[in-house]
């Protein structure tokens, strides 16, 4: 799913290009209709891309672009700037970076035009999107770290530190459980004790004759566990799990 912010400081020509969202099952857009509610709403969500409708004196519109890359996710973030005056947008464009311009009204052509530069960015976006859900990214204050999905046996919380097993290694970070759960993207980390998360993905065996329930994983001689309070969910998701694999 692409999450578009659609800007609109100007209503002339905003319904009309509007319509190419309404029935677009693969595109989840908000609205604002001035540069405080849009960077509120950006502060609020992960939006991927702006349509923007400038105000005829660009005053709003540039408010909002400064305050836009100020936040630091959205210093690259492609922005289409809708316009119908050639010598006031070429005065503002060149400070701007990663900005598309359409000239209103649209053509035929230029709609057509439109229509490739949209579904160029929901590919784009895609790509990205697939790309970040293969990793878990941590920002420690050492540096980013992003760890393959694939490669986590499981997560165990020892001292209030994060240690990720993987296939091949060890990591610690200083982060509690409950901050590595809340940033997944995957619905396969799943917490199974207080001290542990599971890749459901590298699971090859549950002991249930066990006090806690030991999980054991692929190519590993490590285990983790399971606590009398998520037994019946891990039961539960552990079978969905099996159903679409």
């Amino acid at each position: 799913m692409v999450h578009l912010l659609f800007l609109c400081l100007e209503q002339q020509y905003s319904e009309k290009i509007l319509r190419f969202f309404k029935n677009d099952q693969s595109i989840s857009y908000v609205q604002a209709d001035n540069s405080q509610q849009a960077i509120t709403l950006c502060q609020q969500l992960d939006i991927d891309f702006v349509l923007l409708f400038p105000d005829a004196d660009f005053l709003e519109a540039r408010n909002f672009m400064t305050q836009f890359r100020d936040i630091k996710k959205y210093a690259f973030a492609p922005v289409i700037i809708f316009f119908a005056d050639y010598a006031h947008i070429l005065q503002i464009y060149p400070r701007w970076n990663r900005c598309e311009l359409v000239h209103l009204p649209l053509t035929p052509e230029s709609e057509k035009e439109f229509r490739k530069l949209l579904n160029y960015y929901k590919r784009m976006i895609k790509l990205i999107n697939n790309k970040r859900r293969m990793c878990i990214h941590l920002n420690m204050p050492q540096g980013l770290f992003a760890l393959p999905y694939d490669d986590i046996l499981f997560i165990e919380s020892v001292h209030k530190k994060a240690i990720f097993h993987t296939k091949k290694a060890q990591y610690s970070f200083p982060v509690p459980l409950y901050k590595i759960q809340e940033s997944f993207d995957v619905d396969y980390m799943v917490q199974t004790h207080r001290s542990y998360i599971v890749n459901l993905h590298n699971i090859s065996y549950l002991d249930k004759t066990k006090s806690p329930w030991e999980i054991s994983f692929y190519c590993s001689e490590k285990h983790a566990y399971v606590s009398r309070h998520h037994q019946q969910e891990l039961l539960d998701l552990f079978l969905i799990d099996i159903e679409h694999t």
